[in-house]
């Protein structure tokens, strides 16, 4: 049985966690997947006179961060927005 991180197998990580051996294996993959993805480009529109925040919005849902945070958190938070 292959590790996961930390040095655990699978089947301990399920045992410690109470859940089956092929939920560690469906979210491994699907954690998987999700870094080796390109970071998609998002139109930006900039409105008002306000500059010191962005406003994103995505499925409904708005958040507001101010302009200094690292693209790559914002790009984060837009992922699991979108999940």
């Amino acid at each position: 049985m292959a590790a996961v991180d930390g040095g655990a197998t699978r089947a301990e990580a399920a045992t410690r966690f109470g859940v089956t051996v092929a939920a560690i294996q469906y979210w491994s993959s699907k954690f998987r997947r999700e870094r080796s993805k390109a970071p998609e480009l998002l139109p930006v529109r900039v409105e008002g006179e306000d500059r010191d925040q962005i406003e994103i919005s995505v499925d409904g849902v708005t958040v507001r961060v101010p302009t200094d945070v690292a693209p790559e958190y914002v790009a984060g938070l837009v992922r699991a927005l979108r999940c």
